[in-house]
This record gives structure tokens, sequence and C-alpha cells, in this order.
């Protein structure tokens, strides 16, 4: 099974050469101390003018470890499929080139959720991760991870099971979000930073709350709570924050922006 470009051209350019130039570009400029190896990451998946920038923090540290695979875990914008899927077979296409599905590792995966391709055929929030993956490790294997069910129960469920088939010495998990959308440039800022405190924690109970509390706007939160219980179970202590912005410093609009941040679990 092939599962070919959705959003090439729209999030990210088609054209190999202009896309390849534009995420080695955006990785020299990412400035990361790499001390602690990550366990997980947190990664936007926005257009790459908007968020490319902060992508680049999250993958210039992972660049600096070795690992074979990379579980990739995204919200479900297009209501299809279900609940909690995983593609299960076969590799996904890139401008870059193809990357392939680790499959006995998705298959353990699903004997607890479900296999399912409906879900991810015309999803952005996996793909976009992928060029940034290929410019640091062409033979990695992935297991893309869509989630319509983002409810804390179903998240720790998962999170636990990831726990049972992963190891962090080879695997990475990529908790791929967005955070606040569509308010003024200084409230998402100081809303996000509520979020982010509760990650930092790597409290996932706090992070509902606050999500409530503070009323954010963060599409990804159920993969990054999946990703912070993941992270504990493989005696994470605490995650931290590489870099945040918003949209406003590509678009120059602060009346109406959408928060990205890159964080890594340690």
């Amino acid at each position: 099974m092939k599962r070919f470009p959705a959003v090439a051209g729209q999030f990210y350019p088609h054209d190999a050469a202009e896309l390849e130039a534009f995420v080695r570009k955006v990785m020299e400029q990412a400035f990361v101390e790499a001390r602690e190896r990550p366990v997980a990451l947190i990664s936007p998946h926005a257009g790459y003018i908007y968020s490319g920038q902060t992508a680049a923090y999250s993958y210039k540290l992972l660049s600096a470890f070795d690992f074979k695979n990379a579980i990739i875990i995204s919200p479900n914008h297009t209501g299809l499929g279900v609940p909690v899927s995983i593609f299960p077979e076969g590799e996904w296409i890139t401008p870059l080139g193809s990357l392939k599905v680790n499959e006995e590792i998705a298959k353990k995966i699903a004997s607890s959720f479900k296999a399912d391709v409906e879900a991810h055929l015309m999803e952005h929030a996996v793909e976009v991760q992928l060029p940034f993956l290929q410019a640091i490790r062409k033979d990695v294997k992935i297991v893309p991870i869509t989630v319509m069910d983002q409810s804390l129960d179903t998240m720790k469920e998962l999170g636990k099971v990831l726990a049972s088939c992963l190891n962090p010495k080879t695997d990475i998990v990529i908790a791929s979000t967005d955070f606040s959308h569509y308010i003024p440039d200084d409230e998402a800022r100081e809303r996000d930073s509520k979020a982010i405190s509760a990650i930092e924690r790597l409290d996932e109970d706090l992070l509902y709350e606050y999500l409530k509390k503070y009323d954010i706007s963060m599409c990804g939160y159920g993969g990054v709570a999946a990703a912070m219980l993941y992270a504990k179970e493989k005696n994470a202590k605490k995650a931290k924050l590489l870099y945040y912005d918003t949209s406003a410093t590509a678009s120059g609009d602060k009346s109406a922006v959408v928060g990205y941040a890159a964080m890594y679990m340690y």
C-alpha cells in the first residue's frame, strides 16, 4: 500500500529541490543544545511558511541521536475513519522519497485499537512531519496514528500501549499539534504558556484542566497526553520548551494567530 502526498504544494513545496532547500535552511537556523536524549517530541503541523521554523527545533534536537522508528500521533482534522486509527502497512510517499511503515509495531498497537487507512488519506498532520524526518534519517520507519477520540482515558490507554510496544533507545514518539487558534497574538502566548507549563511537568491531567480553564484551542492535545504518559512509563522526568512562535512572525497579522511549540520529553 502506498499513501501519496495529500498536501504537497499547499502546506509545503511539492518540488523536491525546493522542499529540501527549505528544510535545510530552517534546520540550520535552529540552534539547539542537544544534551538529553528525547523520549518524545512535540512538533507543529501548519504550513511550513508559518510553523516550519518551529518544527525544525524538534528535528534539530532529534538529529543528534540515533533512532530507527518514528511513531507519529496526530489529531484527526477530516472526521474520517475510526476513533484511534493505526496505519497498518506499506509506505508513505513525499517529494523526497518514501518511508516504510514498521508493520510489526503497527500491528502490535492495532491489536489494542484498530488498523485503518481512511483516517490517513487526507490528513496533513502526520504528512508534514515526514520531510523533516527524511532530512535527518532517510531509512527511518514510521507508524502513523491519527486520533479522533482525544478523551483523557483513551489517550492514557494509548500511552500505555505505546510503552508496551516501544523501546526509547530505538523509537521516538512525535506528537503533532498546533496550540491556540485564531486569537490575538498576546492572548495566544499567554494561554499557550499555561499548556506548556503543564506539559513541562508531564502532567496530562493538569493539561486537560488548563485546556478547559483557559479555553486553549490546542488541536492535538490528545496525542501530547499520550506522549506524556508514554514518556513517564519510560522514566522521563520532565519536558522542555525548545522554541515557541506564532503565525504573526510570518504573516505580520497579530489579530488572529496560531501558536506553535517545539518541545521534548526526557
